[in-house]
């Protein structure tokens, strides 16, 4: 049996209709009283008619006590509350998913997410389901049927109609014929402070799949149903082909419009073939991939992104990366490294407004996808950086060798006589490298290690 410290607290409201201070006054009990909580959902419309609350909230004055995930929009009067369609950060503990995706936390867990009405005609949904409490209105159409189905969520939640429904669980799999599963748990939300003091707030704890054993996560509830779903998977076959890609497209051409065969030749006459990488299985930095944590990225260049360290050294540790898959820096392009530079300063800027010094290393070394690990250190601490780091590589006997400031690490690395591994069609060394701050100089200095045992 797992510990219950793997177990995750989550909450989840139905509509808010713009009612935030109700909402939060709540969430704010009721994490003091049984948290705390990982986070809150919210389903359904998330503003109403009336926005003088949500002012106080974007200019500060009130701010959301547990991180809030939120949905939309689904009145188009309301649509230019969200800047941006793809998720952004609303204001302070306060974001907004997007349309639909897959948010991945820290601790594994999954969460899908599906916003919007659906625009095709009703359908009766006693055909091709066993529902109650008034279907929940057609549980949103079959569009939302086929994702129920193909996704078999471990819980579904819903809003929109005002209604509170919790489902008994149902079973994905046929008894006897198929493999057991894990059941599914609906729970359709009523709005936040209805007049009819319907449950508009959940409250659950969930172990994300990754930490269960297989015994355990198709153990059966005893008032387990039969599956609500009557059609097969033929019955919502479609021609078009799913796709893995849902944050970064790597393949759009800009300008919308096609080059003609001559001005691809054109292309290739003028510039340097490209050399095009793809990783052996799924990559967790590549942004066009769907393992991509979308809600740790910070910001998005041309070549490279900026994101949140999954587990970081320091609250504040960032991480560079290559938004194609390339493994290390030696192998990007110089408008990507001079991206990688712009990004570096405005870090430096950033830290020393917060009287901070920083630490940027890359290890190249049983790593797939370039990582440029940016740490912060207090200033006062950062004429020791150094010292320490040479220290520790002397204990761990690791050659750590001063290059001088502007040299193309490109050069240096080819030129090494050490193990190498080939990718592709070129050979790069294994190294590590680190560039520290100087106490009281606006400089750096440059480690770099080649005595890596491949």
């Amino acid at each position: 049996m797992l510990s219950s410290a793997s177990a995750l607290k989550i909450l989840v409201s139905g509509d808010v209709e713009g009612k935030f201070s109700q909402l939060f006054s709540r969430v704010s009990a009721v994490n003091k009283k049984n948290g705390p909580f990982e986070m809150l959902l919210c389903v359904g419309n998330f503003f109403g008619e009336d926005k003088t609350q949500w002012d106080e909230y974007m200019n500060g004055t009130k701010k959301a006590p547990i991180t809030t995930y939120v949905l939309g929009p689904a009145k188009s009067e309301h649509e230019t509350l969200f800047p941006a369609q793809d998720g952004c950060e609303l204001c302070h503990n306060i974001t907004y998913l997007g349309k639909k995706g897959i948010l991945t936390g820290s601790s594994g867990l999954k969460v899908a997410y599906l916003s919007g009405t659906e625009s095709s005609g009703k359908q009766e949904l006693q055909k091709t389901c066993e529902f109650n409490e008034r279907d929940v209105e057609f549980v949103h159409g079959p569009g939302c049927l086929s994702t129920c189905f193909y996704a078999r969520p471990r819980y579904h939640f819903a809003g929109l109609h005002g209604i509170y429904y919790e489902r008994l669980p149902y079973r994905n799999h046929k008894v006897l014929a198929e493999l057991a599963r894990h059941p599914t748990r609906f729970i359709s939300l009523a709005n936040v402070g209805n007049v009819q003091k319907d449950k508009w707030l959940y409250a659950f704890s969930i172990t994300p799949m990754s930490a269960m054993d297989k015994i355990n996560l198709v153990k059966q509830p005893l008032d387990v149903t039969e599956c609500p779903f009557k059609f097969s998977k033929e019955d919502l076959s479609t021609s078009e082909k799913p796709t893995q890609q849902f944050f970064y497209d790597l393949k759009t051409e800009t300008g919308g419009q096609k080059k003609t065969s001559r001005e691809r030749n054109e292309d290739q006459k003028t510039k340097k073939p490209r050399q095009t990488f793809q990783p052996q299985g799924p990559c967790w930095f590549c942004l066009s991939s769907s393992e991509v944590e979308k809600h740790l990225v910070v910001s998005v260049g041309d070549h490279n992104y900026l994101a949140l360290a999954k587990g970081g050294l320091t609250p504040d540790h960032v991480l560079i990366l290559s938004i194609g898959h390339y493994q290390s820096s030696v192998m990007l392009e110089e408008t990507a490294l001079e991206e990688i530079q712009k990004f570096k300063e405005a870090l430096k800027k950033y830290y020393k407004s917060r009287k901070k010094s920083v630490v940027f290393f890359e290890r190249n070394f049983k790593s797939s996808h370039l990582q440029i690990q940016v740490v912060p250190v207090p200033s006062k601490l950062s004429s020791q950086v150094k010292e320490v780091f040479l220290e520790y590589a002397a204990y761990k006997s690791v050659d750590l060798q001063e290059i001088p400031k502007y040299t193309n690490l490109q050069q240096v690395n080819l030129c090494l006589d050490v193990n190498t591994c080939a990718v592709e069609t070129r050979c790069i060394s294994s190294y590590v490298t680190a560039i520290f701050p100087i106490a009281f100089v606006q400089d750096y200095t440059i480690c770099f290690s080649s005595n890596i045992k491949l």
